[in-house]
């Protein structure tokens, strides 16, 4: 993916860690962040340093932590994820009207991240198709 993208992201990534360390009067590494976020460390610190975009299961995990802002700093809403249920979803939403998607977008990207960031134990719905 595009570098400049990597770059804004570990600019945006370092940015939010070191508010969110002032804010809360505690010292939040990478290593923290990672954990909470079910990212690998030595990944995470690749997104934080710049070096490349995260997957879009881990933009998704980075989106549930930090908000849906991180999807703009990557380049805008991934809206294609894994799950079939999701992807019809998805696909759905790019045919809705602009403004209707400006006005529920913000809750379906949430929904989304949500989903897609949920523990792998979780039982999914079985897609039912006629």
């Amino acid at each position: 993916m595009e570098p400049n993208r990597a770059r804004e992201l570990g600019k945006y990534l370092s940015f939010r860690r070191r508010k969110l360390n002032l804010d809360s009067g505690q010292d939040y590494t990478q290593t923290d962040i990672a954990e909470r976020c079910d990212i690998p460390q030595p990944t995470y610190n690749k997104y934080e340093t710049g070096k490349v975009l995260p997957s879009d299961r881990n933009m998704h995990k980075l989106a549930r932590f930090w908000g849906p802002d991180v999807y703009e700093v990557c380049g805008g809403p991934v809206m294609m994820p894994d799950n079939p249920i999701l992807r019809q979803i998805a696909k759905a939403f790019t045919r809705l009207p602009e403004d209707a998607q400006q006005k529920y977008g913000e809750a379906i990207l949430k929904t989304v991240a949500e989903w897609e960031a949920r523990p792998t134990s979780y039982n999914q719905p079985v897609l039912v198709t006629e």
